[in-house]
């Protein structure tokens, strides 16, 4: 789906895209906002694993890997795999 142009996230993901996301195992997971002041979290809705704190995580939609990770004043988005850390 077209998403609204960004210069600063130029290939992010649409919102109906993110809903698609999966971690490695294929578990649906979805990624949120700690708190008013910032940080990112990943809850995984069906209960597979405790929340997940962290900067960002890698994350699936299909075979294809993405960085989720929180936007840069505040909400969370997800990147094309060359936006996350090499590594």
């Amino acid at each position: 789906m077209p998403v609204a142009q960004s210069d600063r996230y130029p290939s992010y993901l649409c919102r109906e895209c993110e809903a698609l996301i999966t971690d490695a195992h294929g578990a649906p997971v979805v990624g949120f906002n700690v708190g008013i002041g910032g940080g990112f979290m990943l809850r995984w809705p069906g209960g597979e694993h405790p929340d997940l704190i962290a900067i960002g995580a890698w994350v699936w939609i299909g075979d294809t890997r993405w960085w989720a990770t929180e936007a840069r004043f505040g909400g969370t988005l997800v990147l094309p795999e060359s936006a996350g850390p090499h590594d």
